[in-house]
């Protein structure tokens, strides 16, 4: 009897063993973690999102060197602001009854020009990525008071762009200041309130061939290393690259896009596979110059699983019954991403507006993007003579 009792304690401990060997301990802070970019990432361009987001083989405004580099090819400098709007996404990766939230509307404001007959420069300032998880409730006192967590996670992201035409070929270059920003980063058994930012400097390559009936485009950023070392916990990982190619054509009123997009993120974290997003579009415009929009992107998850949150061991004795409730982890779901878009464009004398839409048909959780941007031109500002004066 001893010996069987013994044989079964060893059968539960490798369980319990393997159970915490198969989850996921991150290499990244949480919510800076590419596993969560099924929330966190931001389709930004809102004519690009209207026709999918197959936007590398199309020239544009001002707002498109954050779609390809070499894209910047407008016939008038303008200035453009875009909102993009993620509603909160319920979620249960942690506890119950949290959400996803994105806290800041504001997705791109850029502006650019000529500065000969081949060359452009470009300048934006975008939001690619933002996500507060509204998860982690800490019962201290047998219910005197709730200590709640909010981890957040914003990559501001400033560009500066330089892009070369000539004819149907264009080259362009892309420098992203980025700060990583992260606000109430959870670690277990600390009630530190971390809080840090990391600037780096990203290139990004960028090639277009584009005819009046088609185009070819293609981009291309490497991967980066970077490193956290917060007050209680040291982070030391990579981002992964970006590599992206598409086609467009182009008959008469009516146009067709596609695009592939490769991230290497298994650099991120060996337990993660590698992404390839998919995207297809299609657009239409009438006598009228309206331009109507619809497309797909399907949007492949990396991981789906057990994971740990970090944990320290820098509680007191007095204050370390106060853990004991909060879980250790939590399990991600599957979430490949199915996304109908839809948009539409329209010009006026002085501004270009753009309205975009996208809807996940399915996925883990209900989850939608609004997007809508205003290109001006910046004559709209110049004081004009009155009819009666000469």
């Amino acid at each position: 009897m001893r010996h069987t009792l013994i044989i079964i304690a060893l059968v539960l401990a490798t369980g319990l063993c393997a159970q915490v060997s198969d989850s996921l301990s991150f290499s990244l802070p949480l919510a800076m973690d590419p596993v969560f970019d099924y929330f966190s990432l931001s389709y930004l361009g809102s004519r690009s999102l209207g026709r999918g987001h197959s936007s590398v083989s199309y020239s544009g405004g001002e707002e498109a060197i954050l779609a390809n580099p070499a894209a910047y090819k407008a016939n008038r400098s303008s200035i453009y602001l875009e909102l993009l709007v993620k509603p909160p996404s319920k979620t249960n990766i942690y506890q119950s009854e949290s959400d996803f939230s994105a806290p800041l509307p504001v997705s791109i404001g850029a502006l650019g020009g000529w500065l000969s007959q081949k060359f452009t420069w470009g300048a934006a300032y975008s939001l690619p990525k933002i996500i507060q998880l509204n998860s982690m409730d800490i019962d201290v006192n047998q219910g005197g008071y709730l200590h709640s967590r909010y981890p957040l996670y914003c990559l501001h992201q400033a560009t500066g762009n330089l892009a070369f035409h000539q004819g149907a070929l264009n080259l362009g270059l892309n420098l992203h200041g980025q700060f990583h920003y992260i606000d109430d980063q959870p670690i277990l058994r600390s009630f530190a309130s971390v809080r840090e930012t990391r600037f780096m400097v990203r290139p990004e390559l960028g090639f277009l061939c584009e005819k009046e009936s088609w185009g070819v485009g293609a981009t291309y950023m490497p991967p980066a290393k970077v490193d956290w070392h917060m007050d209680v916990i040291k982070f030391n990982s990579k981002l992964p690259g970006l590599a992206s190619l598409g086609a467009r054509y182009q008959l008469g009123n009516h146009g067709i896009s596609a695009q592939a997009d490769w991230e290497n993120t298994s650099i991120v974290h060996p337990k993660y596979e590698d992404r390839l997003t998919l995207k297809a579009g299609y657009e239409a415009s009438n006598r009228k110059g309206l331009k109507y929009r619809l497309g797909y992107i399907y949007h492949p998850g990396i991981y789906d699983g057990f994971y740990n949150i970090p944990t320290v061991t820098i509680a007191h004795a007095d204050t370390a019954i106060w853990w004991n409730d909060v879980p250790a982890g939590g399990k991600i779901a599957e979430n490949d991403q199915h996304f109908f878009t839809a948009g539409m464009g329209v010009n006026t004398k002085f501004v270009d507006f753009n309205l975009a839409f996208a809807y996940q048909l399915i996925g883990p959780e209900p989850m939608s993007q609004v997007s809508v941007s205003a290109s001006v031109n910046p004559d709209i500002f110049k004081r004009r003579k009155h009819l009666g004066v000469k």
